[in-house]
């Protein structure tokens, strides 16, 4: 029988019981129902959609000093995440020459262990894995997230160096460290496809959804009200958010293990009994209300009771689920050694009628975790199609107080550009005041999705949205509807809301105006027996990002060309160009024509480019 599980050991943090604990880990992302990967205490066994069973990996068999599996992890690039309690091993396993298992040469990495540098992992108790969109590379890399007891923490590692590890200090980072206030203990762990962590807190008896909005890779804590009487950053929706406790209606979570979460953020959670013996239970999340949990009366309620094939089998200590394509549950119990299937079929949204639950597999040993593995998607990129206006400055989004304004987003494939049909994208709003509707939806035959976001409350901050789908995210600044630049022209019809252009000129007719675009000051001054020109350079662009500029200047058969590389201020700023003439005679005081060329970085990755050409008037000193 297993031990099960009390939440005070975790909280005194007495070391024999969490090593006991460490062996009941895992869940992963659901997904179609060939193959599952099993874990159990000696091995990763490989399960295929007939319900064959075939051992995966045996970690024995590659290092005779491997301590029992944990839990296990599958990602969409088809590799297996498996993990060692006592030695606080990640392994990340492939089977590359298609025998079967992972045991030949190369197949069984250690992904992180104790010869990492920096922090160590002492006993992990559950994994999950994603993806992250490296735009450089036009590529997914996995991104593995692992629960600590003994570090308190949820980490997250990423193979940063393409070295197939994550063994250097900065390739793990403590994501959320728990808290006497918000205490986490992950029990298990799942990703949606929107690339957020949603995590089973024993301790809140509960569940708490992780999003690191910031990407400075924590998900911090941050208390918002119920009614807001501001709108800045500091009473944003949580990067650390609760879902469902027991501070919410009925049916409460008693002892929650498992989840798994489908693409239309339907959450299961399995509930072990208080009495050993007794029915569990799995509850089915859903937020109704539009509120970002699941606490509102008919959002929990009782997907199965416990009873299997038809009453004969009743199930009571469920360690881990996944879910296949077509929205079966399957759980795997520890103490039976099988692997359940459940299917609502009348779609009464519960698994409780005739026929709805069966035996999937049987003779499992001790199963702990189980994860499915996903379908392969390609690289995604979010572009904004309508309602959002695409400046070098950032992307914003104009609404008023009490008032609600569309946009749609369009998710493509970054390398062809083609449209990625029913993929998912999640909406969550950065400030109290804003409201984002649908919360997560998925793409059309377009690969494009609407969102209708509504102000509640007048801002007094910086807010927005962050927009997100797999492996990828982009933030939109929400400001309020007024006359921000004072050129008498409404923000929701100014061109360049930012900065002052009561003519609103728009040279390329591209919708952004000038003024927000690029501009050169027309007035050009010259030095050096006017064989040297003076251009300044007008910009808006993000602080810190890096911007390259170069200006082409002629007049007649005289002409030249300067560069500059510097770093954008945030605001529009004046960035000096010297352009050094080259022709029969030097520039002469008079018109001249220039033509500028201004590319905007983060990093290697192009954010923004634009080209300005204009009439200047060159000056003597």
């Amino acid at each position: 029988m297993i031990p099960r599980p009390r939440y005070y050991w975790l909280r005194i943090g007495c070391l024999p019981m969490l090593v006991v604990l460490a062996g009941l880990a895992g869940v992963s992302p659901a997904a179609e129902a060939q193959p599952f990967f099993v874990a159990t205490p000696n091995a990763i066994v490989r399960v295929d959609a007939a319900g064959t069973v075939k051992t995966f990996f045996t970690p024995t068999q590659v290092d005779g000093k491997a301590t029992p599996l944990a839990d296990v992890a599958v990602s969409r690039s088809g590799l297996v995440y498996a993990i060692e309690s006592k030695r606080g091993v990640v392994w990340r396993l492939q089977d590359k020459n298609n025998d079967g298992d992972a045991h030949d040469a190369g197949e069984a990495i250690r992904f992180r262990d104790d010869n990492a540098v920096g922090v160590r992992l002492k006993s992990p108790l559950s994994v999950a894995v994603s993806q992250r969109v490296v735009p450089e590379k036009k590529e997914l890399r996995d991104v593995v997230y692992v629960y600590d007891p003994i570090l308190q923490a949820t980490v997250k590692l990423e193979d940063l160096e393409g070295d197939g590890a994550a063994q250097a200090t900065n390739e793990l980072c403590l994501l959320q460290q728990s808290t006497a206030a918000k205490p986490l203990t992950a029990m298990r762990m799942v990703t949606d496809d929107a690339s957020r962590l949603l995590a089973v807190n024993a301790n809140l008896r509960g569940v708490v959804r992780l999003i690191d909005h910031n990407q400075d890779c924590t998900a911090a804590v941050v208390n918002k009200g119920d009614e807001p009487d501001g709108c800045s950053l500091e009473e944003m929706f949580s990067e650390y958010h609760v879902v469902k406790d027991n501070a919410g209606v009925n049916p409460d979570l008693r002892e929650p293990f498992g989840i798994a979460v489908t693409s239309k953020d339907v959450m299961f959670v399995s509930d072990w009994p208080q009495k050993i013996g007794d029915p569990a239970q799995i509850l089915r999340l859903q937020d109704l209300s539009k509120d970002e949990d699941a606490q509102d009366s008919g959002e929990a309620t009782l997907f199965s009771n416990g009873l299997c094939d038809d009453g004969k089998l009743t199930f009571s200590v469920p360690t881990s689920m996944a879910l296949d394509q077509k929205g079966a549950l399957y759980v795997a119990d520890f103490n039976l050694g099988m692997i359940l299937k459940l299917v609502d079929k009348n779609g009464d949204k519960d698994a409780s009628d005739a026929g709805e639950c069966k035996v999937f597999v049987k003779e499992l040993k001790e199963p702990l975790g189980l994860a499915a593995l996903p379908p392969p998607v390609p690289p995604p990129a979010i572009n904004f199609v309508t309602g959002i206006k695409d400046l070098i400055k950032g992307s914003d989004l104009l609404l008023k107080e009490g008032a609600t304004q569309k946009f749609s987003v369009a998710v493509v494939d970054s390398t062809t550009g083609n449209p990625l049909s029913g993929l998912k994208v999640a909406c969550d709003p950065l400030g109290s005041c804003l409201q984002c509707l649908p919360k997560a939806g998925l793409t059309d035959a377009l690969g494009r999705l609407i969102f209708e976001v509504a102000r509640r409350a007048a801002p007094t901050g910086d807010e927005g949205l962050v927009v997100s789908t797999l492996g990828t995210a982009r933030f939109i600044n929400v400001t309020q509807d007024g006359d921000s630049d004072a050129d008498g022209v409404p923000d929701s019809l100014d061109n360049c809301p930012t900065f002052a252009n009561p003519d609103q000129a728009d040279q390329d007719g591209d919708d952004v105006g000038d003024a927000c675009d690029f501009n050169v000051d027309p007035v050009v001054e010259l030095s050096r027996q006017n064989r040297v020109a003076h251009v300044t350079v007008l910009l808006a662009c993000d602080a810190a990002y890096e911007v390259a500029i170069r200006v082409a200047l002629t007049q007649g058969e005289v002409a030249g060309q300067g560069n500059f590389v510097g770093l954008c201020t945030g605001d529009r700023a004046s960035y000096p160009v010297i352009v050094v003439g080259r022709g029969p005679s030097a520039f002469a005081p008079g018109p001249a024509e220039v033509k500028a060329v201004a590319i905007v970085k983060d990093g290697t990755t192009v954010v923004g480019s634009q080209r300005w050409g204009r009439p200047v008037e060159l000056v003597a000193p």
